[in-house]
């Protein structure tokens, strides 16, 4: 897609973990990976550029458990708790 002066590109990468791969070694495992991509154009040659890639399925398909640091926790447990009660109230 073009808009402008920006270029957005998305797709799909498979493969195969057959290496080290930031410390985790080779799993043998088949993953993919879904991308998007936002260059900038000016004068025909790209500027600027923005991408992203599904880190975390990444690292769930290769079996790593996301755990969340201390900072985050209380927030994760704060919603949890919440819910809890949302639930509750409910029922």
């Amino acid at each position: 897609m073009v808009s402008e002066d920006k270029v957005v590109t998305c797709g799909k990468f498979t493969a195969t973990h057959v290496g080290e791969f930031q410390g985790l070694s080779p799993t043998g495992k088949q993953i993919s990976l879904c991308i998007m991509h936002i260059d900038r154009v000016e004068n025909g040659k790209i500027v600027e550029h923005w991408g992203q890639g599904d880190a975390f399925g990444l690292m769930q398909q290769l079996g790593v458990v996301f755990l969340p640091g201390p900072k985050l926790l209380p927030y994760i447990l704060k919603g949890a708790v919440s819910n809890l009660f949302k639930q509750a109230e409910r029922s």
